[in-house]
């Protein structure tokens, strides 16, 4: 007993150091993921998504996660960032393209600055969450709140297909634990 105990005291002064195994993406070198799909990643309503991520700059358009294609009408939701460092989530109750409702976070998320997100999703809207504390956020586009999409298509990672079935919108930067909860 007396070996366990010291053990733990020892263990609690000890400094722990990330070990730093996130998914760094390259927009220059356009790194992506594609799972296949899965009924447990179609999530429609009353959903947390959460991940670590530390973008490595400000992008113009980069996308994190895209559910859904534009090209057959089946776009179901997407979290992406802007030119000035804010996360977005756009989503859709139709599958159409045009993301007719897009909730923005008001806090930005810097480049080079390591932050857990997780985006809680319900009848009443979209949260963002910042190491666990809400973030004040609007809706830019549309205020839909309620059943979104559902689809048979992948869940993309890093990156963005257009209509044109061309990928773009490519993330620079970690992205670590990624986790769906519905």
């Amino acid at each position: 007993m007396k070996t366990l105990l010291f053990s733990i005291l020892i263990l609690s002064f000890c400094k722990l150091f990330a070990q730093n195994y996130g998914i760094n993406f390259s927009d220059a070198d356009n790194n992506y993921i594609i799972t296949p799909n899965n009924s447990a990643i179609n999530v429609t309503n009353n959903f947390t998504i959460e991940f670590w991520m530390r973008p490595s700059k400000t992008f113009l358009f980069a996308c994190l996660l895209d559910k859904g294609k534009c090209s057959n009408n089946s776009a179901s939701f997407d979290i992406f960032t802007q030119t000035d460092s804010t996360l977005n989530f756009g989503s859709n109750n139709d599958g159409h393209c045009t993301y007719t409702n897009i909730y923005t976070c008001n806090t930005k998320v810097l480049p080079g600055s390591c932050i857990h997100v997780a985006l809680s999703y319900s009848s009443s809207g979209a949260k963002f969450y910042y190491n666990g504390v809400l973030q004040a956020g609007h809706y830019t586009q549309g205020n839909f709140a309620g059943t979104l999409h559902s689809n048979s298509e992948s869940l993309r990672i890093a990156h963005y297909i257009f209509v044109d079935e061309s990928l773009g919108a490519f993330y620079d930067g970690m992205l670590d634990e990624l986790r769906i909860w519905n």
